[in-house]
């Protein structure tokens, strides 16, 4: 990963990252931006997939961004610079940590009661300990409640 700074923006090249590193590697520099109050632009370099037609980092990074419109400003490097494999964000307030992310997709799953298995089956991406983790919180938290269904035991939302 590099981080260069040029002026007015920041760089992070997440080639060679899975989608759940990048996301990460990149709400962790934002963040750090947002807490520094630099109001640089972050400028993440992703590529355009082997197909040319989109990656999975850029596809699923623009999506992001998507859902936390509130909290930034984006713009595509196709429309900026004709460079598909470039998203520019302008950071305006923080976003959530990954694991607060991932414990929000955990909560609308398990409206309806899931077992572990189906939930380290859904999430798989993020990795089997970071799973089992943010269970834990939620129960600790009381946002999941464990119920028997039979042998299994569920989680479900609260």
């Amino acid at each position: 990963m590099s981080r260069r700074g040029y002026g007015g923006h920041v760089e992070l090249d997440v080639h060679g990252f899975t989608v759940s590193q990048a996301i990460e590697a990149f709400v962790g520099l934002y963040n750090r931006e947002v807490a520094a109050q630099t109001r640089r632009e972050i400028h993440v370099i992703h590529g355009y997939g082997s197909s040319g037609e989109g990656g999975a980092i850029r596809d699923r990074l623009r999506a992001y961004l998507d859902r936390f419109a509130s909290h930034l400003d984006w713009i595509e490097g196709e429309t900026l610079q004709r460079n598909p494999g470039l998203t520019v964000v302008r950071p305006r307030r923080a976003l959530p940590d990954a694991l607060s992310q991932l414990a929000s997709e955990i909560l609308a799953y398990c409206q309806p009661g899931k077992t572990m298995g189906q939930i380290i089956n859904k999430f798989r991406r993020h990795g089997e300990s970071q799973l089992k983790e943010a269970v834990r919180e939620l129960e600790k938290a009381q946002r999941l409640k464990v119920v028997s269904k039979g042998k299994h035991k569920k989680y479900e939302a609260v």
